[in-house]
């Protein structure tokens, strides 16, 4: 037993309650900030695409031919846009299943008072289990942001040569 659960069930359940509220801080947490985040960036990108696309149409200055070459570019900067929105939701989801397998664990741990050697390792396997699962989403949310930011950059500088 760990800590000499057998002898201290009151400090496991203790420890399971107070890990048990952190893993229910970590969801709400994790949803408020993910959310707010992603209306920022996703606000952020479609703004900064979109208007450069517009700018770029509605101008007399820039040449039919630059017009379509930079609004390509700008296009693809709105696509990675939607995309990291997408990725994004699906990151908070991937993350959800994971973070209550860890509230069912210290439920059960509350429950019982106890802890013992598989416990630990299963507590291990989760939290693992809780990074795995995000790392793909994660890494996925930023190449698309920043595929988006080069998709706007791309286009600015490619309506350059075509300037009247």
């Amino acid at each position: 037993m760990i800590g000499g659960s057998d002898e201290y069930p009151d400090s496991i359940r203790q420890i399971a309650q107070l890990n048990l509220y952190n893993v229910f801080e970590s969801r709400t947490r994790l949803l408020d900030e993910n959310s707010a985040t992603f209306r920022w960036i996703l606000a952020s990108l479609l703004t900064i695409n979109g208007g450069a696309l517009i700018a770029l149409l509605s101008s007399y200055h820039i040449d039919i031919a630059g017009k379509i070459i930079s609004g390509r570019y700008f296009c693809a900067g709105i696509f990675f846009a939607f995309f990291l929105a997408y990725i994004t939701s699906l990151s908070s989801v991937a993350a959800l299943n994971p973070l209550m397998s860890l509230a069912d664990f210290w439920i059960s741990a509350l429950k019982t008072g106890e802890l013992d050697e598989d416990d630990a390792q299963q507590l291990k396997e989760l939290q693992t289990s809780m990074k795995s699962a995000v790392r793909p989403y994660s890494i996925a949310s930023h190449v698309s942001g920043w595929l988006s930011v080069l998709g706007c950059l791309l286009g600015a500088f490619m309506a350059g040569p075509y300037l009247k």
